[in-house]
């Protein structure tokens, strides 16, 4: 059975299935028509020709050759109306000697006859012609137009794009700015402007970051940037911004240091995030400190009193004196029950008693927790600041707040708020000091989590009283209105809603007030730059301790994205039915199901005929893999991207290429299949594959032939030099030398370019080979030249393991070791060191070799100039073509990689291969997997 003849675009190795009807079928057809319509026109020449000669010459007979001449258009051969006008007129010639004369015609009436027929072959002839170039022209201004509209269309897609991008780091919710070396702003984000009140021209460019800070912020900045631009990296540097109406914005600033390859600064990466909440959620925890600590004084005073009262009563009655002990009961038992911790101090500062609270929660005994005992428990960091604050104020009899760790019964170190004030006796004389605790870690940590639960929230959540009061206005509120706290709170809900949509505030509230909860209702509300946002809110009732409603909370979603996303995509499919690309989405299960116009101008389907149909049994699609190794690309990396050949309704092949994508709708796995016409850019890419084909074989003929001659030049200058060296004076001597010396050249140059065309044809034979064992068989090579040059080599292991073409591998490295030996330094030896190349971060697909010397460097303006084919950066007095780094690219580039120079510290030069972790891609390169 005769093998199936392999497509343009798919691999060598791919399998066409026999089902698929040979490429070459429609040629055939072609040239069947062809040779069809060639018969006809030559019968119909034939029966002209035979009826012209038995006509007598009197009748215009010979004008009947139009008619085949006409057909002959129908061939599409340029040059074939004129070979049929040339026969015809041949024919009216001979014709005229063969016809019968008529009785009674001038004979010049034929004659003219004959003439007119000669001049309308050759003019009917040019027309034809004319017109076929005409039509050829068409197409071409037609397909360049396609091509102008395509590439329109992908730039516009392209602008879309990084207008998305840029409008989300405009739009993020905290501060984004960047600084330079100075501290200026070189960049910052529409949210932090807004926060700070500023236009972007105020102070891009303008000022210091350091400027819009508080003074005692500005200080705290100025010792901290100068490590940063050294060490890289700010975390949450708590600061005062300064607004352009003078208010202050408590920030936390955290940035990271953009460096160029060299390691400088270039400039920072900086956010910023409000942390107003948290301190004023600091503020009312201060506050109820404060009260306590009142609280506890008042307390204290009045037990003061008693005691005082209590004394002057002793010496009168035993009757007083129980009192007292009861009275000093009555005072434990209440210390006891009471949430804090409660101590006491004599004039010794040693602790005197601790309440049960403070027993519970040590899980110790009164004996262990008097005198200095309480220390023990005290966490090993604290004691020497918690000692030195409670002697300072114990000496200057002054009430002291002290923070510090306290060790809980199970082990656990809990923060401690103590609050000491000194206690006097009856007469005024000091007693000692009077203490309460109170935990504040767990305080904290409730506060924190329910601060965070609401500021960590996206969505925006407000109450508001009953008459539409704002009462809370969260993080998420102020980053999607625009309003801060200090704004709403206090003011009336009405300031976001627009005035078309007050009755419907009316009717939510009048809603919630009966009982009711909103789900997920869908409306308009206005930001603080008046623009409209499409949100979707949920509200509840709040109720007071006896279930009455006293206000209504609210969850806002804000979703205008997803009203854009759907408006988008309803454009979207507009623009894909209109779009001249053939464009049509489908389902493994389903087939088709949308179809748009391109489709139908390029298939010759249309949608009824489509819809429900598997494309690839439609279209007769040859894939370049199996359609299930195509699908499971699709489900892991949501695309592919390939060359189709298919086939339209009327039976003629398309080479496309397809791009696909996976979308996933309704639970349903969709794939929208972009194709683009590729078919004659495919037939011109194999001219021009035939062409470089014939440029190559011209380049080895050309090489060959030259180096007979060149070899003949060298052997005979050589001779003359041996055998005539007495006869020749020294001039001619050194002529003759300098031939040998030009040939031996030319030799090399010719050599270097057959190397250079190899390794531009380089087959993809790759392997899995150790950088090092390259290294090691180059420099077997270049055993000689290292004994004679006395080169020091040193290979620092380990090297990298590389997939490569081994041969063409070794032949960049040999080049570039066999210049590091070539290129030194006037009395200096060559010194080479082979080393791994350290790939940056964010270039891990790639692995590198680097050759280090200490030769004179490779001044920075020749850094890339070496690269070029026969550019040096030095004279003739170098041996060498200037060919040798040129192919060492080649081979780099060829593997996906780079190749190139940058200076060796200490001096020298480091050359550079770097490979990408590649395979053959199957059309004779190679791509990175």
């Amino acid at each position: 059975m005769k093998m199936p003849e392999h497509f343009p675009g798919l691999p060598s190795n791919a399998i066409i299935p026999p089902h698929v009807i040979n490429r070459s079928d429609n040629r055939r057809i072609s040239i069947h028509s062809s040779t069809v319509m060639s018969a006809v026109i030559a019968a119909l020449f034939t029966a002209v020709f035979l009826l012209d000669v038995f006509t007598p010459l009197g009748l215009p007979v010979p004008v009947l050759y139009i008619v085949p001449l006409a057909l002959m258009s129908l061939l599409r051969r340029r040059e074939a109306p004129y070979w049929l006008a040339g026969a015809s007129s041949t024919a009216t010639l001979v014709d005229y000697l063969l016809d019968p004369s008529l009785t009674g015609v001038p004979s010049w009436l034929p004659l003219s006859n004959r003439v007119m027929c000669l001049a309308l072959f050759w003019v009917a002839a040019a027309v034809i012609r004319r017109q076929q170039d005409q039509v050829d022209h068409l197409i071409h201004v037609a397909a360049l137009e396609a091509e102008n509209l395509a590439h329109l269309a992908k730039q516009q897609v392209l602008q879309r794009q990084a207008d998305e991008i840029q409008d989300l780091y405009n739009q993020a919710p905290c501060g984004y700015h960047s600084l330079d070396a100075t501290g200026r702003y070189v960049e910052v984000n529409d949210t932090e402007l807004q926060w700070l009140g500023y236009r972007r021209e105020d102070i891009v460019g303008q000022n210091r970051f350091r400027d819009l800070l508080s003074l005692q912020s500005a200080r705290r900045f100025d010792e901290v940037f100068s490590r940063f631009v050294a060490q890289g990296s700010i975390h949450d540097l708590e600061l005062d911004l300064v607004r352009k109406d003078g208010s202050l914005l408590p920030v936390s600033l955290c940035a990271t240091a953009i460096r160029d390859s060299e390691g400088h600064y270039i400039a920072s990466r900086s956010t910023i995030v409000d942390i107003t909440e948290r301190r004023r959620t600091e503020e009312v925890l201060r506050q109820a400190h404060e009260a306590l600590e009142t609280q506890v004084l008042d307390r204290t005073v009045e037990l003061a009193g008693a005691n005082r009262c209590l004394e002057e009563q002793l010496e009168e009655s035993r009757r007083t004196e129980q009192a007292l002990r009861v009275s000093e009961g009555h005072f434990r038992l209440m210390a006891d029950q009471a949430p804090s911790l409660i101590w006491t101090s004599d004039r010794t500062k040693a602790c005197t008693w601790v309440n049960k609270r403070w027993l519970e929660f040590v899980g110790r005994r009164m004996e262990q927790e008097v005198g200095n005992g309480w220390v023990d428990n005290l966490h090993p960091e604290d004691v020497a600041r918690c000692l030195s604050v409670y002697t300072d104020y114990f000496d200057a009899r002054r009430r002291f707040t002290l923070e510090y760790r306290l060790r809980r019964h199970d082990g656990t170190w809990r923060w401690i708020l103590d609050h000491g004030i000194p206690r006097y006796e009856g007469d005024g004389s000091f007693a000692g000091y009077m203490g309460s605790c109170i935990d504040i870690q767990r305080a904290e940590e409730l506060q924190s989590h329910l601060a965070a639960i609401v500021e960590s929230s996206s969505d925006a959540i407000v109450s508001a009283s009953l008459d539409g009061t704002v009462r809370t206005w969260n993080e998420g509120a102020q980053r999607m209105f625009g309003y801060g706290a200090d704004e709403m709170v206090d003011r009336s809900i009405r300031t976001i809603i627009p005035a078309d949509r007050h009755a419907e505030k009316t009717d939510l509230f009048e809603r919630v007030a009966r009982g009711e909860r909103i789900e997920h209702y869908e409306t308009i509300r206005i930001t603080k730059d008046r623009t409209a946002l499409h949100v979707s809110l949920s509200a509840s009732a709040i109720r007071d301790m006896k279930g009455n409603v006293i206000g209504i909370a609210k969850i806002v979603r804000d979703i205008t994205a997803r009203k854009r996303t759907e408006a988008a995509l309803s454009q979207k499919s507009q623009l894909i039915e209109l779009s001249h690309e053939p464009i049509f989405t489908w389902t493994v299960e389903s087939g088709i199901i949308e179809w748009n116009r391109g489709c139908e101008q390029l298939y010759g389907f249309t949608k009824t005929e489509a819809v429900n149909r598997q494309s690839h049994e439609l279209l007769s699609t040859v894939f370049p893999e199996s359609l299930d190794d195509i699908m499971r690309k699709v489900r892991l990396s949501g695309e592919w991207t390939g060359e189709l050949l298919q086939r339209t309704k009327d039976h003629r092949e398309v080479i496309v290429e397809s791009q696909w994508s996976c979308l996933d709708q309704d639970g349903r796995r969709i794939v929208l299949e972009t194709n683009r016409d590729i078919t004659e850019r495919k037939k011109v890419e194999t001219v021009l594959i035939n062409k470089n084909k014939d440029l190559e074989t011209l380049l080895y003929v050309t090489s060959h032939d030259l180096k007979e001659p060149l070899r003949a030049i060298e052997s005979f200058s050589q001779l003359v030099l041996e055998r005539y060296a007495d006869r020749i004076d020294a001039s001619g001597s050194d002529y003759l030398r300098r031939i040998v010396r030009a040939t031996q050249r030319l030799d090399r140059l010719l050599n270097d370019i057959l190397e250079l065309s190899r390794a531009q044809r380089m087959l993809p034979l790759m392997e899995e080979v150790e950088a090092e064992a390259l290294v090691i068989e180059a420099l077997t090579r270049l055993d000689n030249r290292i004994k004679e040059t006395g080169a020091t080599v040193q290979i620092i292991s380990p090297l990298p393991r590389l997939r490569v073409n081994r041969m063409w591998v070794t032949q960049g490295l040999y080049n570039l070791l066999e210049n590091a030996m070539k290129f030194t330094r006037d009395g200096y030896t060559p010194d080479i060191e082979i080393a791994s190349y350290e790939v940056p971060a964010s270039a891990t697909s790639f692995a590198g070799v680097v050759v280090k010397d200490r030769g004179p460097g490779v001044p920075t303006r020749h850094a890339e100039r070496i690269f070029m084919l026969f550019q040096r950066a030095v004279g003739r007095d170098v041996e060498g073509t200037g060919a040798g780094l040129t192919i060492v690219r080649q081979v780099t580039e060829r593997h996906g990689g780079q190749a190139w120079v940058q200076p060796r510290t200490g001096g020298g030069s480091e050359f550079v291969m770097t490979f990408a972790h590649s395979t053959h891609n199957g059309n004779g390169g190679i791509s990175s997997t």
